[in-house]
């Protein structure tokens, strides 16, 4: 009996009755070919996805050490310097500080970025921080304020901070 292979499209002769495909192996690759077709391209299938990945998540590493290191004087205005080169133009920092995996690790799917900061002993991410830094001065969330949506807050004085950001 004739049939069309569905992978190669090549009419050939079945040797059995329920025989669909002309070589053992075109069946797990349409298999392969059904299922990326169905499941477009992410940073589980990327390569260069998962490295822009890898290179977001040192750099959170390395913006929460240096926030963790800057004396407590000094803390905001780090934050504000922060802010101030994302709205600039710093897309890589923009990256890191309006993620939303990298903001809110805890509550992530993503086993890497919790397991980065319980190995460095960090309690909230630097984009977690820059957050509540801008919910409290700029009335705005982080991501809005970094890609620069949210208007200037009033006055630049600064009164009074949170205890999570300089505890």
């Amino acid at each position: 009996m004739q049939a069309i292979c569905p992978y190669c499209k090549i009419q050939f002769t079945q040797r059995c009755s329920d025989q669909k495909f002309c070589q053992k192996g075109y069946r797990s690759l349409f298999g392969q070919k059904k299922a990326r077709a169905q499941t477009p391209m992410n940073s589980k299938n990327s390569c260069d996805k998962y490295h822009s990945y890898l290179e977001l998540f040192d750099r959170m590493i390395v913006l929460t050490e240096l926030y963790h290191k800057t004396p407590i004087d000094q803390l905001l205005g780090f934050l504000r310097d922060l802010a101030a080169a994302a709205r600039a133009g710093d897309f890589k920092l923009r990256a890191v500080l309006s993620n939303l995996v990298l903001i809110n690790t805890r509550n992530s799917r993503d086993s890497y970025a919790r397991a980065l900061l319980h190995r460095h002993r960090f309690p909230l991410p630097i984009g977690k921080i820059v957050d509540l830094y801008c919910r409290h001065f700029w009335k705005a969330s982080g991501r809005t304020v970094v890609s620069g949506a949210a208007p200037q807050p009033e006055t630049g004085v600064v009164v009074d901070a949170p205890k999570a950001l300089v505890s």
